[in-house]
């Protein structure tokens, strides 16, 4: 970000206080500390003041830019947004508005900003320092055609239930007149320390600015301890597809793959295409819509290979107060192959809604809960009933970034699932800290 500091900085501030003599003492100290290299004393005092003055183009203005110095980018955006709402030809407030973006990962927007600002035509000095911060993004994309990252994280954790099972080693049994039946040990639950070992790759080629080829690959490595070691589990992800950028719009396509092994044996495929819509409002502000279209196949019971179908939606807003929150909706269905066991098909719908929080530089807390209801498509032989399932989800944890690039995540985990059938009820809290470090 050094060259929009030195851009903005050195061609225009002071040009801010001359081009308004009139703003109130309060505006003017801001400007004043803000030139002098005090942003977060200016931003401090205004951010005092913005339940009030919000919505005056020269109080927003000198809001943004402190917020801007101060890297608080969301709050610099909706103050910029307010003065470009009220003044849509103040230039100065377009050139803090994409330095803002830019620093948020919007250079598209930053980049539209500018030229429509440049385009209704500006000061020589202005659309000086306009080109320059054009040609930084050109430098910056010319460069940025490939964006590869990836991730090494450990944890360790508890988990009560680790097979997902019921309390109970005895179960009624409609069928067989209500007779008990016994449970093998794997179907009860088990209580297990465990270690996961997670990785992955991404990357982006851009063939122009508005399309790319995307890509992802990972690995989920889970060994539990020696009591119940039959349920670790491996699992290997990847995806391929195209992206097509335009405006505040995104699209993308591509086909996922999912394998995984139980005790080191092979027990599930899934395969398919995965469609996604985004569309953003603005830095903070974004609705998404996916699609999932794929095959569920089981290793060694054919007779569960499924078609499965999912279409969701979610939106994702960060506040002024740097709360991040998200909520998402989705619905969909399985249905097997053999239409003769439709009993085990099934519709779902759910919900998860989420927020983080941070309270300092580097230490947030997040939490989020889900719920997800499953409903079956007949009745089962054994049971003499429809099995219909209730799931409830809650997540609670902190995340700790103690250097650049590394990250320290504690999460406890509840889960619950009410089932008309009585062996598929189950509930289990896990406790995990991870460490995460990205490359």
């Amino acid at each position: 970000m050094k060259f929009v500091r030195v851009c903005v900085m050195a061609g225009w501030i002071p040009l801010s206080l001359a081009a308004h003599a009139e703003m109130d003492d309060a505006v003017i100290k801001a400007m004043a500390d803000t030139l002098a290299g005090k942003p977060a004393e200016a931003f401090e005092a205004l951010s005092a003041l913005e339940e009030r003055r919000a919505g005056d183009p020269d109080f927003d203005l000198a809001l943004g830019i402190a917020a801007n110095r101060t890297k608080k980018f969301s709050r610099g955006i909706f103050a910029l947004e307010r003065v470009l709402l009220a003044q849509p030809q103040n230039k100065q407030a377009s050139i803090e508005l994409a330095r803002a973006l830019y620093a948020v990962g919007q250079g598209g927007q930053a980049r539209e900003v500018l030229n429509r600002a440049r385009e209704d035509g500006a000061p020589v000095e202005v659309s000086s320092t306009m080109d320059q911060f054009l040609q930084s993004l050109d430098k910056v994309d010319a460069k940025g055609r490939r964006n590869f990252k990836a991730y090494l994280e450990g944890a360790i954790g508890m988990d009560t239930n680790v097979n997902g099972a019921p309390n109970d080693d005895s179960v009624a049994v409609p069928a067989y007149s209500g007779s008990v039946v016994s449970l093998n040990a794997d179907g009860v639950k088990v209580r297990a320390n465990f270690a996961n070992l997670r990785a992955g790759i991404s990357n982006r080629f851009a063939i122009t600015p508005e399309w790319s080829l995307i890509g992802r690959a990972s690995a989920n490595l889970r060994a539990n301890d020696s009591n119940a070691n039959q349920f670790d589990t491996r699992s290997y992800a990847a995806l391929g597809g195209v992206a097509y950028r335009h405006e505040k719009n995104e699209f993308s396509l591509g086909w996922q793959a999912v394998n995984e092994e139980l005790y080191s044996n092979a027990f599930r495929q899934q395969g398919g295409l995965v469609g996604e819509w985004i569309y953003r409002l603005d830095g903070f502000r974004q609705f998404g819509t996916f699609v999932q279209l794929s095959e569920v196949r089981y290793a060694s019971q054919a007779v569960r290979d499924m078609k499965r179908q999912v279409i969701g939606s979610t939106y994702v807003q960060v506040f002024p107060s740097g709360v991040t929150a998200y909520g998402g909706l989705y619905m969909g269905n399985e249905r097997p192959f053999d239409s003769d066991q439709y009993v085990l098909g099934h519709n779902l719908g759910g919900l998860r809604l989420g927020a983080q929080m941070a309270w300092t530089s580097n230490l947030s807390g997040f939490a989020s809960v889900g719920w997800e209801d499953r409903t079956y498509g007949g009745d089962d032989s054994l049971f003499q009933t429809t099995r219909s399932d209730k799931q409830s989800m809650i997540d609670l944890g902190l995340s700790w970034v103690p250097a650049p690039q590394w990250r320290v995540t504690p999460v406890v985990s509840w889960v619950r699932t009410d089932s008309t059938i009585s062996i598929n009820s189950y509930a289990k809290t896990s406790a995990s800290v991870a460490v995460r470090r990205d490359f």
